[in-house]
């Protein structure tokens, strides 16, 4: 008897959280429609402001979390409906950002959710875009990594991780000029030509007549105002390319365990012996 009451007892509480997810989800969309067409009035959006804390005490309750995640119920796709861009391309007030994705980051969202819902494509949406604050950016970037694991079926632990190797290849190294080619080019005479060139040029270019000198300065004023002058950068130079932000393929090792102790001897080990033999020998003194 008092099994059967208990189990009604949780049907009871399951339908009435079903009830209650239904009913707001019906007042989000409402939300939704209301803001779109209060920007369109030249408005304020506040209309899902209103009903934030309701969102959030809902989603930030873990013991209706398999209601929340519930496909049929299916409140994740209103929550969607909130982070999207408005009918102007304004994004969401920063409060609904900032609470929801933080509730996001406490759900155990697995991969069926994520298709009933459609939540992960706004939330790569915020990955992408140049408007969101660092923050919700840095937090929708985990979601995604979090998230992508089950559906490319990616573990988690460093252990069990694959990494693509292979041997390493020196054809593809580019060598370093030797020393004596760079000597070769600081004593060539064109090169020297050249920078007697350019020295002329300069000394030719500071000495002005008196009609070119602006009034009030000397020669000399004039010239340490040219050293002392910003360095103009030229623009149409090629920028240096980056390095990659991360590498995708290791090389494979080539060391040999078993070679170690024929072929190398362990460091430190005359040091070791010739401080034995001084030892004892000190030993011997003392006697």
């Amino acid at each position: 008897m008092c099994s059967a009451t208990r189990l009604t007892g949780n049907q009871d509480l399951e339908d009435e959280v079903d009830d209650q997810i239904a009913n707001l989800k019906v007042a989000m969309e409402k939300a939704c429609v209301a803001d779109n067409e209060a920007r369109e009035k030249g408005e304020a959006a506040t209309h899902k402001l209103k009903l934030l804390p309701q969102v959030t005490a809902l989603l930030n309750r873990t013991a209706v979390q398999d209601s929340v995640l519930d496909p049929e119920t299916n409140l994740l796709q209103s929550v969607k409906y909130f982070l999207e861009p408005l009918n102007d391309g304004s994004l969401p007030a920063y409060n609904i950002q900032r609470d929801i994705f933080t509730a996001l980051a406490k759900l155990p969202i697995n991969k069926e959710v994520l298709l009933s819902s459609g939540i992960g494509k706004v939330v790569f949406f915020y990955t992408r875009s140049k408007r969101p604050e660092a923050g919700i950016k840095r937090i929708a970037e985990r979601l995604v990594g979090e998230w992508s694991r089950p559906v490319l079926k990616r573990t988690d632990d460093y252990k069990k991780r694959q990494v693509e190797t292979r041997d390493f290849d020196f054809a593809y190294v580019t060598p370093r000029p030797p020393l004596q080619y760079l000597d070769h080019q600081l004593t060539h005479p064109n090169s020297a030509a050249k920078l007697a060139q350019r020295q002329e040029a300069a000394v030719s270019g500071s000495q002005m007549t008196l009609t070119q000198r602006p009034a009030g300065k000397t020669r000399f004023e004039l010239e340490r105002e040219r050293m002392l002058a910003p360095e103009v950068k030229k623009t149409n130079r090629a920028l240096p390319a980056g390095l990659p932000a991360s590498y995708t393929i290791a090389p494979r090792s080539t060391f040999d365990a078993s070679r170690g102790a024929a072929e190398f001897r362990p460091v430190g080990a005359a040091g070791l012996e010739a401080f034995r033999k001084m030892t004892q020998k000190g030993k011997g003194g003392r006697r």
